[in-house]
């Protein structure tokens, strides 16, 4: 049987109303004038040994009309499930903050600087490089095309994308030390127009960070490449290394170093022993030496194959669910 997820993209010419739904959640972007009510239907329809997708079909359907149909093969996707997890910059001022920790695998932007959404979909989910992405561009039909000419068809995505001068910029690393940024430029076709390679910064973002130095029960205190985190106060106090840095982005992969001594009653009756292992469960990227962002991914039980506490102290004292979470540098 077909797994079928369905994203429901509500597209407009010039003035009219856009809507990206993923999983019965509406994202809204634009104003009114409704011309085209489109939608995206996404079917495994092979999967490889490993049974993950080898081949998609995606239907693209006008008012329950199929109006046009993609054959996609992604290149390589560790999700086995295909689960959508959308991002939109479309229509914001959201900076893009897709990284090698942290991605999405559909995207809402526009690539080609032409007033219309386009979207990107996962193509392969990368190494130590970061992930791939294959990229479609919308027409003033309201259908999608692959551009050949794209630089980053089935490449990186962007690290920044100005409108104002039709430029793209990705960054990725060179060997063990090395960062490669890359600047493209559309006027009549896309061309590189600046290039250069960069040593990785080895600092560590030392010192003690917290939502709010004043208040936060919550900390993250970080020296060289170990961290001791406050999970749940009173409850769950770890210590994590270093797993991976990706200086092109500043950030720090972690992972959980030793079955914790300090518990409270409720920590205690976590399954530890299947927590110790090489997967990162926290990351964070330096903004500036005052600023940090983490994400908290939760632990990672060996035996189940899936992430528990997936919630953290900072997220209950900023109030959110698996989103980026500001810490401020405090004083010792």
């Amino acid at each position: 049987m077909k797994q079928l997820f369905v994203i429901t993209i509500l597209c407009f010419l010039f003035n009219c109303e856009r809507k990206v739904t993923t999983l019965n959640k509406k994202v809204d972007i634009g104003v009114e004038n409704i011309k085209q009510n489109l939608s995206f239907d996404f079917s495994i329809i092979e999967r490889d040994k490993d049974n993950r997708p080898l081949k998609v079909e995606i239907d693209i359907k006008n008012n329950d009309q199929v109006i046009q149909k993609i054959n996609y093969n992604p290149g390589f996707w560790l999700d086995k499930d295909f689960k959508i997890n959308q991002k939109k910059y479309f229509g914001t001022n959201l900076p893009l903050e897709e990284g090698i920790e942290t991605y999405h695998n559909l995207i809402i932007a526009d690539f080609n600087f032409d007033g219309l959404e386009d979207f990107a979909i996962l193509y392969d989910s990368g190494g130590n490089g970061g992930s791939f992405y294959s990229y479609y561009f919308q027409n003033e039909t309201c259908k999608f095309n692959l551009d050949k000419n794209f630089p980053l068809n089935e490449g990186y995505f962007p690290k920044e994308i100005n409108k104002n001068n039709k430029t793209i910029t990705i960054s990725n690393p060179i060997g063990c030390c090395k960062i490669e940024t890359t600047i493209f430029q559309l006027k009549d076709n896309w061309k590189i127009i600046s290039s250069k390679e960069e040593n990785m910064n080895n600092d560590s973002p030392n010192g003690i960070w917290k939502t709010n130095c004043g208040s936060s029960l919550g900390s993250l205190t970080i020296k060289n490449k170990n961290a001791s985190l406050v999970v749940l106060f009173n409850q769950i106090y770890i210590d994590m290394e270093e797993v991976k840095r990706y200086d092109f982005e500043n950030g720090i992969a972690y992972k959980l170093k030793q079955i914790p001594e300090d518990l409270g009653s409720y920590g205690i009756k976590l399954d530890w022993s299947e927590y110790t292992n090489e997967k990162p469960i926290a990351y964070v990227k330096t903004v500036d030496e005052n600023t940090l962002k983490f994400y908290w991914y939760g632990f990672y039980n060996n035996k189940t194959k899936k992430r528990e506490m997936t919630e953290c102290q900072f997220n209950q004292e900023q109030n959110i669910s698996n989103e980026e979470i500001i810490l401020k540098k405090c004083d010792e």
